[in-house]
């Protein structure tokens, strides 16, 4: 137990302490503050991008069996091979959002956007070698007015 006078003394030390502490690293501590502020906001904006205007440019049709009815008789392969999780990971590639954008800051989590016609035509390529290697940029056109309904 401390003697009686001691304690508010040793409390006003402390608190004099934290406050010289606090103002010495202000600087430093409102760069903390408003990176972590930044960092929220993106994690926040990244849970609420599926329904943002600015974010999901296309939106999944309710049913897409018509589209992949065309596509199978317009390209053939690989689209009449599809199955159920094919046609699912198809249509992801066209419509889910991704994180890509990278962050302006280290340390920032990534934000959330679709893929655009370019990252669509790579990624196609990549998975699906036929028929994709081989379309002309007419085939793309009739492709992506299909799938987009342009």
């Amino acid at each position: 137990m401390l003697p009686r006078g001691l304690t508010p003394k040793i409390l006003l030390l402390v608190g004099f302490s934290a406050l010289i502490f606090i103002y010495s690293h202000q600087a430093y501590l409102r760069r903390v503050k408003e990176f972590e502020l930044k960092k929220i906001q993106t994690i926040s904006d990244n849970f609420f991008a599926e329904g943002d205007p600015e974010v999901v440019k296309r939106v999944r049709p309710v049913s897409t069996a018509y589209k992949e009815a065309e596509l199978m008789t317009t390209f053939g392969k690989p689209f009449s091979d599809f199955k159920d999780e094919d046609w699912a990971s198809f249509w992801d590639i066209i419509y889910k959002v991704y994180p890509i954008v990278e962050p302006e800051e280290p340390g920032l989590p990534n934000k959330m956007r679709q893929l655009s016609e370019g990252e669509i035509v790579n990624e196609l390529v990549n998975r699906y070698q036929m028929p994709f290697v081989n379309l002309t940029k007419e085939g793309w056109n009739i492709f992506f007015d299909i799938i987009l309904n342009k």
